[in-house]
């Protein structure tokens, strides 16, 4: 089968949008760390500033250029990234940008620290000794990568789109006696057919007394009649992901408990979507659907925040949840899930995904959000 109409428009980022983004992240680092280069580490940073997706990648940010540092089996599509970038092959690419950005005559280096062991810190550190100190920026990258550019959107979105329509067709063919860990895979296999690249994650499917797990990972235990399924799932699109998850009562009508479990879910949902917008405190979206699950009295069943950001990780800035700091910002590109979990009996999560504009919210995730009965 072939992509949600519009794929194609998101295929490739524009070429002019990575210098400007490692530009305005080389500044920022200097307004706000002091340093003159930057080492950049994470994988998803990388590939965020270079386009280039590995799993052993560092991008050495100066001021007049960007070095791109890779291994032997990256060396092909890195060579085909573009004339801007410098592109350096080497088994220890952290170590070889730092002893290069001290033969540049640096004299700081930025580092994100959350993205660095203990024993690649030290190993950096020796590589340069004390002729270029190695400074701390904190998570200057992810939050710059927080504000999604509309073509990252639009690439969420077809990953969203593949995922819901395999989704609908998985359901369909749902029956008592399948087991959790049959459907699991059946579904990632439908993404593929439909067009994903990949899955976004191994997909969370539960049944019956494991919907009370969070994230419970699949058995071969039976669905049976009457039973609650949970399905948490994503796609990946282009390096870019998804996050969904849909409940179900199985060959059956949903009892009084199961159905009252799912409405006050559904409303704390529906509140932490209203609550949602450009201007607010990232914490008051949490508050907004914990408040209605506390209200009914299972505060303490609801244990994990009502949200993520989502793009090229599935859990990236900004956390939605109490203790979250700063302003949801136009751009942002979040989950709201929050969930309610009886330990014996069952849970409930309802999950999808929305962007952030300047004048509202759009929700990516367009699959019924009603407790239906399948099988």
């Amino acid at each position: 089968m072939s992509p949600p109409t519009g794929f194609e428009h998101a295929a490739d980022l524009p070429a002019d949008r990575l210098p400007a983004r490692r530009e305005r992240l080389l500044r920022s680092a200097a307004d706000e760390a002091g340093v003159g280069s930057l080492l950049v580490t994470g994988q998803a940073n990388v590939r965020w500033l270079t386009g280039l997706d590995s799993s052993n990648a560092v991008a050495l940010l100066l001021p007049d250029r960007t070095v791109l540092a890779t291994d032997a089996r990256y060396e092909a599509p890195a060579l085909l990234l573009g004339d801007d970038l410098e592109v350096v092959i080497d088994r220890r690419p952290a170590v070889t940008l730092v002893r290069l950005a001290e033969e540049c005559g640096q004299l700081t280096l930025g580092f994100d620290e959350e993205q660095l062991t203990v024993f690649q810190h030290r190993s950096l550190s020796r590589a340069v000794g004390d002729v270029m100190p190695l400074v701390p920026v904190g998570d200057l990258a992810e939050r710059q990568r927080a504000r999604k550019a509309p073509e990252e959107i639009d690439r969420i979105r077809a990953a969203c789109e593949v995922s819901t329509a395999a989704l609908a067709e998985l359901v369909a063919g749902v029956r008592p006696g399948d087991t959790e860990l049959a459907i699991a895979r059946r579904l990632e296999v439908i993404m593929a057919e439909r067009g994903a690249d990949d899955r976004a994650f191994p997909a969370i499917v539960a049944a019956g007394p494991n919907t009370a797990a969070a994230h419970h990972h699949p058995t071969r235990r039976e669905v049976t009649r009457g039973d609650l399924l949970l399905i948490d799932f994503g796609a990946q699109i282009n390096g870019y992901h998804s996050d969904c998850t849909r409940m179900f009562v199985v060959g059956d009508q949903p009892t009084e408990w199961q159905q009252r479990l799912y409405d006050v879910v559904d409303r704390a949902a529906g509140a932490g979507r209203e609550a949602l917008a450009a201007g607010v405190a990232v914490a008051s979206v949490d508050e907004a659907a914990r408040s209605v699950i506390a209200e009914e009295g299972w505060a303490d069943a609801f244990g994990h925040g009502t949200g993520h950001g989502i793009g090229l990780e599935v859990h990236e800035s900004p956390s939605v949840n109490a203790t979250a700091g700063g302003m949801v910002q136009p751009g942002h590109v979040v989950t709201i899930e929050p969930g309610v979990y009886l330990p014996g009996r069952g849970g409930v999560r309802i999950e999808d995904v929305c962007a952030v504009g300047s004048d509202g919210i759009e929700v990516l995730t367009r699959a019924p959000r009603e407790l239906l009965t399948i099988g």
